[in-house]
């Protein structure tokens, strides 16, 4: 099993502090008390399973986002901007585009333990995110990436971002991205 680093769960957490310090324990319904207990205390530095992970991600979705059509998109949006605030901002408006894209298997290597990214037929407008030898990705993760990638792409300064995801390979996940 793969495993991912707990930045985006402390996130969660720390956005439901924001609400309140009362509300971290609103998850505790939706998770399994092993995986809550992983949720309250984990630290960015640590590592957990990518299923632990889709548990938090889709109990914290419908959390922050009861009534939206795609809860996970949106939560993979609102964490990849609070991840990149302040200086991490600015340098994300910094280089081109495809730089930014370029470089993001440097990132994804950082996060994960497993898998690997590419981007394929990458042009001024789009191209293909690609994540190998991960089977183990859950359509939950996948959502949630749709959010992720669109974030980042806007804070590059692109506009209209779209990301479709493609799902015809369990051992190469892709999304269609573009922009203008």
């Amino acid at each position: 099993m793969a495993n991912v680093k707990a930045t985006d769960i402390v996130i969660i957490r720390e956005m439901l502090k924001e609400k309140g310090a009362e509300n971290i324990n609103a998850l505790a319904p939706a998770l399994r008390p092993e995986v809550f207990q992983i949720f309250k205390s984990t630290l960015s530095v640590n590592w957990v399973p990518l299923e632990m992970e889709a548990e938090i991600l889709q109990g914290a979705s419908k959390l922050f986002f009861p009534n939206d059509p795609r809860p996970l998109f949106k939560l993979g949006y609102k964490v990849a901007g609070k991840q990149f605030t302040g200086i991490y901002k600015i340098f994300l408006r910094i280089p081109s585009v495809s730089f930014v894209i370029k470089n993001v298997s440097a990132t994804w290597n950082t996060m994960n333990d497993k898998g690997s990214v590419r981007v394929d037929g990458l042009t001024s407008n789009g191209g293909m995110f690609v994540i190998s030898n991960l089977p183990e990705l859950s359509a939950i993760q996948r959502e949630y990436i749709c959010g992720v990638i669109s974030c980042i792409l806007e804070l590059t300064g692109v506009k209209n971002v779209k990301v479709d995801k493609l799902e015809n390979n369990p051992s190469e996940w892709k999304w269609k991205i573009s922009w203008n």
